[in-house]
């Protein structure tokens, strides 16, 4: 009798443990709501930016101590840049805003790349990149070292959410990494009390790191943050494949940018470049990037064709002219200001890092000018 009363607290016991587990993971994994919508400063953020820079320069060094030239902070592999043409078809009059304005056809640059500090094999989970860089776009840009360039350009990858909330937040990321711990700040420290755990976090970043697709040309991609359409509307951006197909998928540890030379070897590759526009009364902050704006709230709409002619990108002069390419949001015309704490970071960051990897290695630094293979613009027409 005794045993059978002691085996029933146990099981009791068990199962009110499992239940406040519960109920503190769905808690700690809970989307936040309500958020504001609109546009909303801290302060203190440009303290917080500096020291996020400090951290991203300490990365890129930690990088180069292997033996590699300084590269970017993130997304340092890239599968290739290659040639695009962008074509902006007769839209709604809310879609008529910057780029999207009038309908034409632009020369494009995009580079295809993987997310991580670290050159790696293909084959570890990681984000993919998608960025595009539109040139012949007229209009006064939002930088005032470049508001003179011709050049817009949309940054994206194949996750429709960032796993960062707020500065501090993205402050001790950063600060975690350049040290070399890529998973201590989501457990605290790392710490063995889980009340300062980063679970939620932990979760979207595990969504972000995905297995390698078969194609880059047959994979969606996002602009996790928000950005402005004309005066007074917030967007998302994503890069959708035109035609569904199948690919052959391959092996080795630079498996994606083979395939990606195959496929432009026989044939062109395509995008639909979609907005999706932020509903009043929905969840679809703009300060906080870890919200998935609901498609069931806004589905995305076309705005542009990215088509990737039949090429051969894959040499050693066209790979150098990529490197030196610097990709930001704030390449950009007024109409698609980035907007959110992220973009306003990414301002500071993608600047002061691009100018840091191309002084360190005595590289050029400009906005290309067509598809020539310099960015002196001297060999362009």
């Amino acid at each position: 009798m005794a045993k059978s009363r002691r085996l029933r607290r146990l099981v009791l016991t068990l199962v009110v443990v499992a239940a406040a587990i519960g109920a503190w993971l769905a808690y700690a994994l809970r989307e936040p709501w309500p958020a504001e919508q609109g546009v909303s400063v801290s302060p203190d953020e440009v303290a917080y930016t500096s020291r996020i820079v400090a951290s991203s320069v300490a990365m890129v060094d930690g990088a180069h101590a292997q033996g590699r030239p300084f590269t970017r902070d993130v997304h340092s592999k890239a599968h290739g840049c290659v040639q695009a043409r962008v074509e902006v078809g007769e839209l709604e009059p809310r879609l008529r805003h910057g780029l999207f304005a009038r309908a034409g056809a632009y020369d494009a640059w995009l580079r295809f790349s993987s997310g991580n500090t670290l050159v790696q094999s293909d084959g570890i989970r990681d984000a993919r990149g998608f960025a595009l860089k539109v040139m012949g776009v007229s209009g006064e840009k939002l930088l005032p070292a470049e508001k003179d360039a011709a050049t817009q350009d949309f940054v994206m990858i194949n996750s429709p959410r960032f796993f960062i909330r707020t500065l501090p937040d993205y402050e001790e990321f950063a600060a975690a990494l350049s040290r070399g711990s890529r998973y201590g700040w989501f457990f605290g420290g790392p710490s063995w009390k889980p009340w300062r755990w980063h679970l939620r976090e932990l979760y979207l970043a595990g969504r972000t790191l995905q297995p390698p697709p078969a194609s880059l040309l047959q994979t969606q991609f996002h602009s996790l943050s928000a950005y402005r359409l004309g005066p007074s509307q917030f967007v998302k951006y994503s890069a959708r494949p035109c035609e569904p197909r199948k690919v052959q998928k391959g092996k080795g540890d630079n498996r994606l940018r083979e395939a990606l030379a195959a496929e432009l070897a026989q044939g062109e590759g395509c995008f639909d470049l979609l907005v999706q526009l932020q509903v009043s009364g929905r969840n679809m902050p703009v300060e906080d990037a870890t919200v998935l704006w609901s498609e069931k709230d806004s589905p995305f709409l076309k705005v542009a064709r990215v088509t990737i002619p039949r090429q051969v990108f894959s040499t050693a002069e066209q790979d150098a002219f990529c490197e030196n390419l610097s990709f930001t949001p704030w390449h950009s015309l007024p109409e698609h200001e980035p907007v959110g704490v992220m973009n306003r970071i990414r301002r500071a960051l993608y600047q002061e890092i691009s100018r840091y990897r191309h002084a360190k290695n005595a590289a050029p630094r400009a906005e290309p000018r067509g598809f020539c293979l310099d960015l002196t613009g001297a060999t362009c027409r």
